[in-house]
């Protein structure tokens, strides 16, 4: 039975009808791998909590869609099992109650800009400014390759290189 006998009416091949399956399932392993659709593309974002230096303690990968705060309770629980947490600041895309609450459980003060749509919150505005730490965090990460432009396919060895970028970085800067 070649590929001939099909296209008479036999058994349906994707040279005949070329669709999708009808399992419904679609492709394997896009969340499992922290990839996903956003406006800038196709990709997947990287969370990171750092300390006061400005150095990296523990990662989390989404999907390019998906909303950040969603890591945010791993990494703060992974940051306080290192250790006491003093103060987490945060940019305004974590305003939420929640969130405060679970800072509060943590014994750590919040540094939480209200988002727009919400009610004004007291913040200590001299903390928020050093929050420029995380974001010269992420200028020395990308100076790698495989940090900046990912093109591993699993999120593992994405999360590896993300690691490996993160040690030199604090072996580089600990003076």
């Amino acid at each position: 039975m070649g590929w001939r006998s099909c296209v008479g009416g036999g058994v349906r091949g994707r040279h005949v009808d070329p669709r999708p399956s009808q399992s419904g399932r679609g492709k394997r392993g896009r969340i499992a791998h922290a990839l996903g659709r956003s406006r800038g593309g196709y990709g997947s974002k990287a969370v990171v909590a750092c300390d006061a230096r400005g150095l990296a303690l523990a990662f989390v990968l989404l999907c390019g869609q998906a909303s950040e705060l969603r890591a945010a309770p791993s990494l703060l629980a992974t940051v306080t099992a290192l250790g006491q947490v003093g103060r987490v600041v945060c940019d305004r895309a974590y305003s939420s109650r929640p969130w405060r609450l679970m800072i509060e459980e943590a014994g750590a003060d919040q540094c939480v800009p209200a988002n727009r749509t919400h009610p004004p919150v007291c913040y200590d505005r001299r903390a928020y400014a050093r929050r420029h730490k995380v974001e010269n965090l992420w200028a020395r990460l990308k100076e790698w390759r495989a940090v900046s432009t990912r093109y591993d396919k699993t999120a593992a060895s994405y999360q590896g290189a993300l690691h490996i970028a993160a040690i030199i970085d604090r072996l580089s800067n600990r003076a």
